[in-house]
């Protein structure tokens, strides 16, 4: 598994990391993109999609794993969710239930957590450029 950048959001979450990029740079990079999310069923959208959950101490409901690119996936998420839809970024932050976060996962030093607050957010300026 490489370190390199696969496509820009990987750019912009590694950028962000070292303080190189803005978190609004990281929300439209987000929007932008085609995302993947292991799923322990098969699904063709989010109604039908049994993600990996990941606990965290900053959302009560959890984190739902998204990956940046299908290489990115771990043996180990795969493993407890086989399927994978493939989704736009915008697609996902509009149809995502409210409460839950997303952690987009770009490598294995590499990510970006989006509380449920962000996303409502990120949510509201889609509605906005309707």
């Amino acid at each position: 598994m490489t370190d390199t950048p696969l496509n820009p959001l990987e750019t912009v979450i590694r950028d962000g990391m070292a303080g190189r990029a803005t978190a609004a740079e990281l929300h439209a990079a987000v929007l932008q993109s085609t995302l993947f999310v292991p799923s322990a069923n098969e699904a063709r959208d989010l109604a039908g999609l049994s993600p990996i959950l990941l606990p965290t101490p900053r959302s009560e409901t959890g984190m739902i794993a998204v990956f940046t690119d299908p290489s990115r996936i771990t043996p180990e998420a795969a493993g407890h969710a086989p399927h994978c839809l493939q989704i736009a970024g915008s697609g996902l932050v509009a149809l995502l239930a409210t409460g839950l976060g997303v952690l987009v996962i770009a490598g294995p030093d590499a990510a970006a957590e989006l509380d449920p607050v962000t996303l409502a957010e990120m949510r509201q300026s889609l509605l906005e450029q309707g």
